[in-house]
């Protein structure tokens, strides 16, 4: 309820709708010229700084790129400088030893775009044949010799590489036999320092369209590098070098956001006249105001980077922001110019939007008196004599007197004399300037209860006053109880006195420092509370380390309090080992977890510290590492061994491999003889008569020899391809047509048991294989799918799309494209124990060992065929009875080096 003492009228509004208006048309120029000035200055002025913050963040993102590649370029320096120690610390170092260095650099996932990291021996002449011999025979590459040929003083050929396939053919070439080659491995010995040289085509990738850059490393047989020239050249025993491409090295870098940029790199260490184009669009396209020149030296090359943004040139740098500041600008300064020239054109259109006004100023006050009626606070208002002249009340049960009994009153008519004077003084500090005035008083109600009053007091009107009166009671009790809760809170923080917890406000001024904090720390709480943050307790060179490490993680600087707070003001909370300063100086470790405290709003107010002395857990984990350290010493003697082993192993089976090679071979020559004779036999007993018996005898001999030479025929293939000797000419190949090819030559077979070969058309069926050898495979599965398969049975050939793991090492990783094929027979099946042992070498499955004949070698020639082309052949269950023999091959576009296959 609301009560007033002097109602007022909008007398003053009605008195300006009678004054006489501009001229419309002068009124609307005036509302579009001078809108349009004020948008035309803030254009220019937005245009003008963002012009300057894009240059700027363009300059920033070319420092970043040209800083990248000097720290990439740096890093392959370092490489190279690691596996000169290497080769230094290693009196005899062999192929095996380097490749076993270079994996344990993990170079593609530490220094990507690094294509070979090698090893160049200085050779004598003299020395030339003896090299040549220990690198076919103790390092075992095959074929091994230093090319070009001819005499020279000294050779400098490729003796170790890792990884060896993508320059598998580079084994043996001379470095220094090339001019540009040669330059940069003079200008590295000479200097002792790693030496760059210009583009250049790899031998063995001549065609990439990327030019390539061969980078050296020194190395001298003393200690360190020899101070004078002279001796660097008596002292120098080779070279470390990693060859890589421009364009890969570029990509690496992971430049993410350089995505905006056209990027161009030359390469001027001969001069201006002289500059070589190593990256990017050589030519000029159309100037850019965006646009800088950066330039390094790096391994004796100059390079110059030349980055350019991407926007298009007619662009220029105008940006949307002050586009849109304009536009918006002037359709705004043209709608109120036409807006001011329609209301000043029609004034009937003003009068009647004059009466909308004040119907609406009224609904306005209607609106206005019932917000007043829904706010739950007392408010009076005081006349400039300090007398009552209005009130409103939600309760009048709120009120200390009826509403009758104040209104048009001074207040010491009515309250008590001691609450007058606080209200009088407040009246004079606003009179005397100040803008709000608060008082806390205590008054009984209208109905007797006690109540707790907060009265906030500002000057209304032309020397009147407005008390806004809130009743805090409840407000009192509440902070009452959170005193209480606080209190308790502590007492807990105080019980934990095996646990450091410490609180702070965002600044990191300490709020709460427990029992706890101070047995493990020395310190009081009431000389931190307030009074200190909690940086006292920490070494300063280890909050550095972290400020330095979080710098370049988030990319911009963070030091002081912050470097505590960051990570879990942007998770919620971080847990990490720091090394805490007590009191008299000792230090500990603890495992400290910042969190984040929030209000309801979830705003940050502050942030709780919990650390957990973990000194001695510490000292027995360095205890167990030194045990575990003699454990891997125990476990590496014992690998040894085992090598030694795997080795003995290996050469047994390739010695048994080459005797059955040699065996077959020789038992193929009398077993030819023997058919000879057999086929004689049989030609000529049929002529004989009553040469029944002999005939038969002749022919059991041709049958039985034939099966014999059918197994020395496979035992030949075998031992060839586990020998390696078996040769392979892979191509693009088709398999529909060799299946068809393999069909028409069993014709008989399938007619004489009925059999009936579906051949899928549909999927895909290009594959990267030796027609010749794979053919063989075609041919051993569909003669044991018509061997096995039942009078009128089925036999289904079906392709689909796949996948291959990139490579048979652990560290290999991705897939390359494949196809699956599948032979799929409706015979007795093979049990799912036995599927894996049936490619084991004259092994059978134990529902075909009888009744079906067969030697045991044909599914183990078809593994290692399948094996040779880097694919895969395994047996299969099918819906129903019978079995699925699924073979696996690259495609051509994903096709493996069949002579690197082992």
């Amino acid at each position: 309820m609301s009560r007033s003492a002097h109602p007022s009228l909008p007398s003053r509004a009605r008195r300006r709708l009678r004054r006489q208006p501009l001229p419309p048309r002068l009124t609307a120029l005036v509302v579009l010229v001078v809108p349009m000035a004020m948008t035309l200055f803030s254009w220019q002025q937005l245009r003008h700084m963002e012009q300057q913050q894009a240059s700027a963040a363009f300059s920033r993102e070319a420092s970043r790129v040209s800083a990248a590649m000097e720290e990439r370029l740096n890093d392959y320096a370092q490489v190279l400088r690691g596996g000169s120690g290497f080769l230094h610390a290693t009196p005899n170092p062999s192929r095996q030893a380097w490749h076993q260095f270079s994996e344990q650099l993990e170079l593609s996932r530490k220094v990507p775009g690094m294509l070979v990291l090698g090893y160049l021996p200085r050779v004598a002449a003299a020395d030339l044949p003896a090299f040549t011999q220990r690198m076919r025979e103790r390092e075992g590459v095959t074929g091994f010799s230093v090319r070009p040929p001819g005499p020279r003083d000294e050779y400098f050929p490729v003796a170790f590489m890792a990884p060896e396939a993508p320059l598998r053919s580079a084994f043996g070439f001379d470095v220094a036999s090339e001019p540009t080659r040669r330059e940069v491995l003079q200008a590295a010995r000479d200097m002792g320092v790693v030496a760059m040289s210009g583009p250049i085509r790899p031998m063995a990738d001549p065609e990439h369209a990327s030019p390539s850059l061969l980078m050296v490393a020194p190395l001298y047989s003393t200690n360190g590098v020899p101070t004078i020239q002279e001796q660097r050249r008596q002292a120098l025993q080779g070279y470390v070098f990693t060859l890589f491409r421009v364009d890969e090295f570029v990509d690496s870098l992971s430049l993410s956001g350089s995505a905006q940029l056209n990027i161009r790199i030359s390469d001027d260490s001969g001069g201006s006249s002289q500059t070589k184009h190593l990256y990017g669009a050589s030519g000029s396209g159309p100037s850019n105001p965006l646009s800088e020149e950066r330039s390094f030296y790096f391994g004796g090359r100059s390079w110059q980077l030349h980055l350019e943004s991407q926007d298009p040139p007619e662009q220029g740098p105008e940006l949307p922001s002050s586009r849109i500041l304009l536009f918006s600008g002037t359709a705004i300064s043209m709608l109120l110019a036409l807006l001011t020239l329609r209301l000043g054109s029609r004034r009937s259109f003003a009068e009647q939007l004059a009466r909308r006004l004040s119907h609406e100023w009224a609904e306005a006050n209607s609106r206005l008196t019932g917000v007043f009626a829904a706010l739950p606070d007392l408010m009076f208002e005081l006349d400039r004599d300090r007398c009552f002249r209005h009130y409103h009340a939600p309760n009048e049960g709120e009120l200390f007197v009826p509403p009758h009994s104040f209104l048009g009153r001074h207040p010491r008519d009515i309250l008590p004399a001691s609450l007058v004077t606080q209200l009088e003084q407040c009246c004079d500090r606003i009179d005397a300037g100040v803008r709000l005035q608060i008082m806390e008083y205590q008054l009984p109600r209208h109905d007797g209860e006690i109540g707790e009053y907060e009265a906030r007091i500002t000057a209304i009107g032309e020397g009147g006053y407005l008390m806004v009166v809130r009743n805090v009671s409840e407000v009192r009790r509440t902070q009452q109880a959170l005193l209480q809760a606080n209190a308790r809170m502590k007492s807990v923080f105080d019980s934990a006195t095996e646990v450091s917890i410490i609180t702070t406000d965002t600044e990191g001024l300490i709020t709460v420092f427990n029992r706890g904090a101070e047995k493990m720390l020395g310190y009081n709480a009431a000389a931190m509370v307030g009074q200190a943050t909690p940086a006292i307790l920490h070494l300063p060179e280890e909050v550095e380390a972290r400020a330095a490490e979080l710098s370049r993680e988030f990319g911009w600087k963070i030091q002081g309090f912050e470097v505590f707070v960051t990570r879990a003001r942007l998770t919620g909370a971080e847990r990490r080992e720091w090394t805490y300063v007590r009191q008299d100086g000792s230090h500990l470790t603890v495992s400290l977890v910042v969190t984040a405290v929030y209000d309801e709003a979830h705003n940050v107010t502050g942030f709780l510290g919990v650390a957990v002395d973990i000194t001695a857990l510490k000292t027995a984990e360095a205890e167990l590492r030194r045990h575990r350290d003699h454990l891997q010493e125990l476990v590496s003697e014992r690998s040894a061994d085992l090598l030694v082993a795997k080795e003995a192993a290996e050469y047994a089976n390739h010695t048994k491999s080459e005797f059955l090679a040699n065996m077959s071979h020789e038992l193929r020559t009398p077993m030819h003889a023997i058919l000879s004779f057999a086929g004689l036999g049989l030609s000529r007993a049929g002529s004989i008569p009553g040469a029944e018996k002999l005939n038969h005898y002749f022919q059991r001999i041709r049958e039985s020899g034939e099966r014999l030479l059918a197994l020395v025929n496979d035992l030949l293939d075998l031992s060839k391809l586990e020998a390696g000797k078996m040769s392979f000419e892979p191509r693009p190949v088709n398999l529909r047509p060799l299946i068809r090819e393999a069909a028409g030559e069993m014709e008989s077979l399938l007619q004489e048991k009925s059999l009936h070969l579906v051949l899928d058309e549909r999927g895909p069926a290009e594959v990267y294989c030796d027609p010749l050898r794979f053919g063989q495979l075609i041919r051993n599965l569909l003669s044991n799918a018509i061997k096995f398969s039942p009078v009128g049975g089925v036999i289904q050939v079906g392709f689909a799309p796949t996948t291959l793991s990139s490579g048979r090492r652990s560290g290999d990783r991705g897939n390359r494209s494949a196809v699956e094929m599948t032979v799929r027979d409706e015979g007795v099946g093979i049990p799912v124990d036995e599927r894996e042992l049936v490619f084991d070498k004259f092994a059978q499955s134990s529902k075909t060992k009888t009744g079906a004949g067969g030697t045991g070698l044909g599914l183990a020639i078809c593994r290692e065929i399948a094996l040779a082309h880097r694919g895969t052949i395994v047996a299969r269950g099918n819906d129903g009875p019978g079995t699925c023999l699924a073979v696996t091959l690259p495609t051509p576009e994903a096709s493996p080096s069949i002579e690197d296959r082992a």
